[in-house]
């Protein structure tokens, strides 16, 4: 399977997934009026007394929502009455009926129903995790556009963005801005922006006779070339990559862009390709900082980076921003970018600086051991089995109903018959099993994001996943 695929087998049982998508099927009438969004608008009413008796999932504070921390594998459920009262010093002002964001909170388009085992088919290089792996770049050129989007209509009757299509063009602009130099009548120079046509020219050449007369003259606009924002040459591409997913994944979508827009340079433009040339330009990884605007330049890359910096952060906090050059060898600069973004994702793994930190992964290349299906097979022995008084099972009590034909739930594991043949116990065996729980617990409750847009060879090969 991919690693789309593998993701929601996990996200799928992730306790605040489940109790959201639950909420929502549920969400009460009173809640969805759109003119009772905001605290302001709801305070000291009738209404807002009627709101307090719902779940505080149904509510956010400055951005986050609001309710306790999930204790796996259970959300326990809270009104908002109960919340204020336990928190007596909350600011009301910044509460908010919570918008169900299904993309900000899990990665994911729209909210699937977590009863099912699969999610709906797509073609290829589609996703209903595309957000995840969606390419936010910017380039020299003016009026690059890229690949248009593909939409997908979900179960529930909503358009989501899945993948591309096409071909990227470039398109060329009907109007023409940039730095007009003019003289007013008085002779004054003067420095505009804006449209070149129709705007005051600057004069540039004069003929006048021996007594000063104007005999002929030539007016025309002075126009500074158009340079974009953070680019010193129009082959240049900046986009950007968050340390807190899959780094592979993220460097293919952008991979493909450059190639795209190497391909239309070279038409454009007459633009040679240096392969190996000496002056190889060394790309740039820059920490992108979304409280200092003057970190970035790349205006575009700075707007989109911002909007997903908000609250709530479940994810995506460590995003850089990488500057390539499509004049030279994209392979080559893309595998210094990969080692230059690995290299930055162990030290804040190291400094526990990642908004989702990765566990090395359990288990081996085996086919009849693969990591992920035996956390997967661990956690829904531990979720199906009868929990302990205050505890979900844990490692040790699976295998003991795995391995002893005594014990009561043997037969609950392997069917009426159990396992005939199942030895003792062996102690490695249990060390892996603890393992194992211990990462699936971890990509179903936010690790699962390390799974978007791995092929099946990644899930294998990658020794930095999860």
């Amino acid at each position: 399977m991919t690693g789309d695929e593998w993701a929601w087998k996990f996200l799928r049982l992730n306790p605040g997934y489940r109790r959201d998508y639950e909420l929502l099927q549920n969400q009460p009438a009173l809640l969805t009026n759109p003119g009772k969004r905001h605290f302001y608008q709801w305070r000291d009413s009738e209404w807002f007394e009627k709101a307090k008796e719902f779940d505080v999932r149904y509510f956010s504070l400055n951005g986050k929502v609001l309710g306790p921390r999930c204790e796996w594998p259970h959300v326990a459920p809270l009104t908002l009455r109960k919340f204020l009262e336990a928190n007596p010093d909350t600011d009301q002002s910044g509460l908010r009926v919570r918008d169900f964001d299904s993309t900000r909170l899990y990665g994911i388009g729209d909210w699937f129903d977590p009863s099912e085992p699969d999610l709906p088919k797509l073609g290829k290089e589609q996703s209903w995790f595309f957000l995840l792996t969606e390419p936010i770049f910017a380039v020299g050129k003016p009026f690059f556009a890229g690949r248009e989007s593909v939409w997908k209509v979900s179960p529930r009757g909503n358009r989501i963005s899945v993948g591309y299509t096409g071909q990227a063009k470039l398109i060329e602009s009907p109007v023409v801005y940039g730095q007009i130099e003019s003289y007013n009548d008085r002779g004054e120079r003067a420095i505009s922006f804006g449209r070149i046509d129709n705007l005051p020219k600057r004069r540039v050449l004069e003929v006048r006779d021996n007594g000063g007369k104007l005999v002929r003259s030539i007016d025309a606009p002075t126009i500074t070339p158009f340079q974009l924002t953070g680019f010193a040459r129009e082959s240049e591409m900046a986009f950007a990559v968050s340390l807190d997913g899959h780094i592979k994944p993220q460097l293919r979508a952008n991979q493909e862009a450059a190639r795209h827009f190497q391909e239309l340079m070279c038409r454009a433009s007459s633009l040679h390709v240096e392969n190996y040339a000496p002056t190889d330009p060394e790309p740039q990884v820059l920490p992108f900082q979304p409280n200092r605007a003057v970190a970035i330049p790349f205006g575009v890359i700075r707007t989109a980076l911002s909007d997903l910096a908000r609250e709530p952060a479940s994810a995506w906090q460590n995003w850089h921003v990488v500057l390539i050059d499509v004049a030279y060898s994209l392979p080559q600069q893309l595998k210094a970018v990969e080692k230059q973004l690995q290299f930055l994702q162990q030290r804040l793994r190291s400094s526990k600086r990642l908004a989702n930190p990765i566990r090395q992964r359990a288990g081996t290349t085996n086919r009849q051991e693969f990591w992920l299906k035996r956390a997967l097979c661990m956690l829904e022995l531990q979720l199906g089995l009868p929990k302990r008084a205050n505890s979900p099972t844990g490692a040790d009590r699976i295998a003991n109903a795995i391995y002893d034909q005594t014990d009561p739930y043997h037969k609950a594991i392997w069917g009426e018959s159990g396992w005939k043949q199942c030895p003792n116990r062996p102690a490695p065996e249990s060390e892996k099993f603890k393992d194992a729980l211990r990462t699936g617990i971890d990509l179903v409750m936010h690790q699962y994001t390390f799974l978007i847009g791995a092929a099946p060879t990644d899930l294998v090969a990658d020794a930095e996943l999860a």
